[in-house]
């Protein structure tokens, strides 16, 4: 069995395959919603490893900056996203590349 950090080297795909099963009652994009409003929002996307949350809200938002420490679950977040509001970056959660008050929504989701 492959330890987290080798999980997030080297397993992408399977990992996505996993955390999307979670939404199997797709409640996460209608509880962000009923949260704070998506339309139209700049959104930081803090942890977004594969991009299952991006891909749920890059049909809703004007741009969306999907920050992760590894490189290669970006790599797959970008291999499953169309071209349009996703960015992505390698980021540390400690060293944000970002202006302050450059988003209207800031997400991080099992990554804290």
């Amino acid at each position: 069995m492959p330890t987290e950090a080798e999980v997030y080297q080297k397993y992408a795909p399977d990992y996505d395959l996993l955390v999307q099963r979670e939404d199997y009652q797709a409640n996460i994009l209608k509880t962000l919603a009923a949260m704070a409003p998506l339309e139209g929002q700049s959104v930081v996307e803090m942890g977004a490893g594969t991009g299952r949350l991006t891909r749920l809200l890059v049909p809703q938002v004007s741009s969306i900056l999907a920050l992760d420490a590894s490189a290669h679950m970006l790599a797959h977040a970008r291999s499953t996203l169309p071209a349009g509001p996703a960015a992505f970056a390698l980021a540390d959660h400690r060293h944000l590349p970002v202006r302050s008050r450059s988003a209207g929504l800031v997400l991080a989701g099992w990554t804290i």
